[in-house]
């Protein structure tokens, strides 16, 4: 959560009093509440389960729409790592084209968004082996998860421990973090704060509170619960060499609104609606039973429970059963009008629609995943601000460690890869009819099998002079025969003499 204050108000960073530490945390934990439903609905651990008057014979389930969404737009564009590349272009025409280049990349499902050859590399080498060296994807999609429930992440750029350390990130629970900023148009990050409510071996609980500021970390700690005197712990400084606040603040939205949110009282009524389908079910299979003209005891009702039999009717008696009307009809029609809404308001996909079918071609598939296309590209745009902002600070701690060169986050380029459906034959088709046209580098980057285009290019090169010197070995061989029969015929002695040896 971040929250706005003056600057003045916090006059020194590296000493901050109880006051302020009073008023952060209890700003943070008005909205704890919030966090801690849509963490809850993600579980599975929805309203319809909380205990209510009605709970005797009511059958109570839910249906985990808010896991669906969340899940669903995740893995649309991080279902494959995030790739990191680098360029530097300082022609305007080129540019354009390698804008053309990415549109192009979308409208077919493909990753590449630039042409090697026409852009100068910058060296991330070292960067990129430090992401690899902790898998950072794995960051990438918690972050992303976070989102997508809270509305709101962060992560945490500290050193680790080794005797060579590296940069490392660590994704922080948005429960348990605090960004603080200034109040001016900027919003500048003055310093941020993670904490947690903690126990000793004695069952005291106390408050852990580390302070990030833009050079240095402290830890505090609270004793005292209900007022919040936080005391600095001694020795407890740490420079990190970051060059600004180690917090990466990632947003789902200007509302910071998880994915789902919205839409819980559509997750509700789903839930309730499901849960007396299911009840009446069970009230249907476990219908009263009326007996007219005929009286049974104790030991005969044990007979029919047990065995589901009963002997001995009168003949003019006769036994139904008291049932509660059930519109199975109109209940289905409400069930999918519901669900229907809920893909509608968060933007995302029934993939059980039977829409979705396999003899469905890509540009229609494509069009049905429209909506969730604007969705992650509002996504994207916001993480991929993150990103950059964390590979600054990783660039200013190696650089200040001598392993790296300074280089401007607008050089670096955060590649996506979305799950894009793709029609292969149309794609095939075009690339054959577009043979002589365009040139083929181009054409191989439209192939989505395709995954190194210089490769493919080295390795068609090298069979065509293996076909061509194949072809002149074959024409010189022809060549000797011709010219040895040719040898013959002007000598017919020769050939005559070579035959009576033999």
């Amino acid at each position: 959560m971040a929250i706005y204050i003056d600057v003045g108000t916090v006059p020194d960073v590296n000493h901050i009093s109880s006051s302020v530490f009073r008023y952060l945390i209890r700003r943070h934990k008005a909205q704890i509440g919030k966090f801690q439903k849509n963490y809850d609905y993600y579980l599975g651990k929805h309203n319809i389960f909380k205990p209510s008057e009605d709970d005797e014979d009511k059958v109570k389930v839910c249906a985990n729409y808010a896991k669906y969404v969340v899940d669903i737009s995740t893995g649309y564009y991080l279902g494959e790592p995030v790739k990191y590349n680098s360029e530097k272009n300082d022609d305007k025409q080129k540019k354009e084209v390698l804008n053309a280049g990415v549109q192009a990349s979308i409208k077919n499902g493909a990753v590449r968004q630039y042409d090697w050859e026409q852009s100068k590399q910058i060296d991330i080498s070292r960067a990129i082996e430090v992401y690899e060296n902790q898998t950072i994807s794995e960051c990438d999609a918690k972050i992303a998860k976070y989102i997508g429930i809270f509305g709101e992440a962060y992560e945490l750029e500290y050193a680790n421990s080794k005797e060579h350390p590296e940069p490392r990130t660590t994704v922080i629970d948005p429960r348990n973090c605090i960004m603080v900023r200034d109040n001016t148009v900027e919003h500048n990050k003055i310093f941020a704060i993670v904490y947690e409510e903690q126990e000793d071996l004695n069952d005291v609980k106390y408050y852990d509170v580390t302070v990030y500021t833009a050079f240095n970390s402290k830890r505090y700690r609270s004793t005292n619960l209900e007022d919040f005197e936080f005391h600095e712990i001694l020795d407890s400084e740490q420079e990190h060499y970051f060059g600004e606040v180690p917090v990466v603040e990632y947003q789902n939205n200007d509302e910071r609104q998880g994915d789902f949110e919205q839409v819980i009282p559509l997750i509700d009524g789903l839930n309730e609606l499901l849960s007396d389908r299911i009840t009446d079910k069970k009230k249907f299979i476990n219908s009263l039973m009326a007996l007219f003209g005929i009286t049974i005891d104790d030991d005969d009702l044990k007979i029919v429970k047990d065995e589901r039999f009963l002997d001995g009717i009168p003949v003019d008696a006769r036994i139904e059963y008291i049932q509660k009307v059930f519109d199975e009809g109109s209940m289905s029609v409400l069930c999918n009008d519901i669900i229907r809404e809920i893909h509608k308001m968060t933007l995302t996909v029934d993939m059980t629609d039977e829409n979705f079918a396999g003899n469905s071609s890509g540009q229609a598939l494509m069009l049905k995943l429209m909506t969730m296309n604007i969705l992650v590209k509002s996504k994207m745009r916001s993480f991929e601000k993150g990103l950059k902002k964390r590979f600054e600070m990783y660039n200013h701690w190696l650089c200040v460690q001598g392993e790296m060169n300074p280089i401007d986050k607008k050089e670096l380029d955060i590649v996506f890869t979305i799950a894009m459906p793709i029609d292969r034959t149309a794609i095939v088709n075009m690339v054959v009819s577009l043979q002589g046209i365009v040139d083929n580098k181009t054409l191989l980057n439209q192939l989505w099998f395709v995954k190194d285009v210089d490769e493919v290019l080295t390795n068609l090169k090298e069979q065509k002079q293996e076909a061509q010197q194949e072809y002149l070995d074959s024409f010189g061989m022809q060549k000797a025969l011709v010219e040895n029969d040719d040898d013959n015929v002007d000598n017919p002695d020769e050939k005559d003499k070579k035959e009576d040896e033999e």
